[in-house]
């Protein structure tokens, strides 16, 4: 082989025994040979099983012709190869006319950065880097039924929340991203109206009827399922949900891939996803919680028509009404009235009409008190009278007439009408004129 001849670096792989060319180029006029870098995407493929060991077996050939170099031409031309992982590079040992090297990377899931670099007696080539993503083999498995506790409805959507285990799945990495997607029951119809939430920490993401939610597994972090109920909604019989969760990365569809063209391959006879049923315990609500609402409404209006009726509905005497009483008729043509609302219990209350009472000797007092005679505020300014075992007489035409004590027809109380500025007497003890 002439000094000018073009060669070219190729690598085998001894577990899959292939071999792939580098291009390289020789300088015009000879001298020494000169190699262009290799492509580390023709080598390695962009994803391998974490653990598992790679085994390189690496020669170097004619470009030209495809012949392998000799040891004596390895020698002579000062060859050397590294591979470099993540920017450290390690020596691959040189066995006769080409290199072997055996590398295990750590069983956890990594993106490492590969390369080869060709080391010649004058110079070094870096090589063009290859990413290749070291994955675990990754299987979930989730329990059969997953149980939540009794639900009312309307509550919140975070009130029943349980955590989906997966302490039984294998392969899992921080930052594998999962497919969590909810579905119809395999036999029954579910209940695709009733809410229902993924739950991450603080974060709160719906979960509808077959939209896929994508998270992130993290280790330290439980992912939850949230299981609420419609307000003032039947239940259906079964109020079941199915939760799927899938893994989803480029190396786990790869693999599948495999599996579809091999089904005996390692690992092919267990799915990827896994499947759990929600099964919850749902409480209708009662009447009165379902119509709390309007029974509120009706409530506060009757209980404002009830204290509006307790303000306004009592009789008031009229402002200007006067009241005198005196010993005798002399005394009570010179007696200045009182304005009847200032006297014991003249102003009405709630529900309660303005009444002034009257004692055995002329004294007024409260209802509540002991009296022989009531005047009670009536509709459109009147005033009742209500006697309690006295005798009463109202001056009329020059004589004294005793008021009728069956007239209004009471058999305890008798009721009548006072008259503006008559002059009434009780008892022959007292007189009274009330002016209104």
């Amino acid at each position: 082989m002439s000094g000018a001849a073009v060669l070219g670096l190729a690598l085998g792989l001894l577990v899959g025994g292939s071999a792939w060319a580098a291009p390289a180029a020789a300088p015009p006029g000879g001298g020494h040979r000169s190699f262009d870098a290799i492509d580390a995407s023709r080598l390695f493929g962009r994803c391998w099983k974490a653990g598992q060991p790679w085994n390189l077996r690496l020669f170097v050939s004619d470009k030209g012709t495809g012949r392998k170099l000799s040891e004596a031409e390895i020698l002579a031309e000062k060859l050397r190869v590294g591979l470099v992982v993540d920017g450290v590079e390690s020596d691959v040992k040189q066995d006769g006319d080409g290199f072997d090297f055996s590398w295990q990377p750590p069983p956890t899931a990594h993106a490492y950065a590969l390369s080869i670099k060709l080391t010649t007696a004058t110079s070094a080539v870096p090589g063009i880097p290859r990413e290749v993503f070291a994955a675990l083999d990754t299987h979930l498995q989730l329990p059969d039924e997953t149980r939540i506790s009794p639900i009312e409805g309307g509550c919140k959507g975070d009130a029943h929340c349980v955590p989906l285990d997966l302490g039984k799945s294998a392969g899992l990495w921080p930052g594998l991203q999962l497919n969590i997607t909810r579905k119809k029951p395999d036999k029954t119809d579910g209940w695709p109206a009733a809410p229902m939430q993924i739950k991450v920490g603080d974060k709160l993401i719906a979960l509808e009827r077959d939209k896929p939610v994508d998270l992130a597994y993290q280790p330290t972090q439980a992912v939850q399922v949230c299981y609420a109920a419609p307000r003032c909604v039947a239940p259906p019989a079964d109020t079941s949900e199915l939760i799927e969760i899938k893994p989803v990365h480029f190396c786990l569809t790869d693999a599948d891939e495999e599996c579809k063209k091999d089904p005996k391959g390692v690992g092919c006879d267990q799915p990827r996803a896994a499947r759990t049923l929600i099964k919850a315990d749902v409480k209708p609500n009662s009447w009165v919680d379902c119509n709390l609402w309007w029974i509120s409404i009706v409530s506060g209006l009757l209980l404002l028509i009830f204290l509006i009726l307790g303000i306004i509905s009592p009789n008031q005497f009229a402002s200007a009404a006067m009241v005198r009483v005196a010993n005798n008729d002399r005394q009570l043509r010179r007696e200045q009235g009182r304005p009847l609302r200032r006297e014991p219990g003249g102003k009405r209350g709630f529900y309660r009409t303005a009444t002034v009472c009257f004692t055995d000797i002329g004294t007024t007092v409260k209802r509540s008190q002991g009296h022989i005679l009531m005047l009670k505020a009536g509709p459109d300014k009147e005033i009742q009278i209500h006697r309690k075992g006295a005798t009463l007489e109202r001056f009329e035409r020059n004589t004294w007439r005793t008021v009728d004590p069956v007239a209004t027809g009471k058999d305890i109380l008798t009721e009548r009408t006072l008259v503006s500025g008559a002059t009434y007497r009780v008892n022959n003890t007292y007189y009274f004129v009330v002016d209104f």
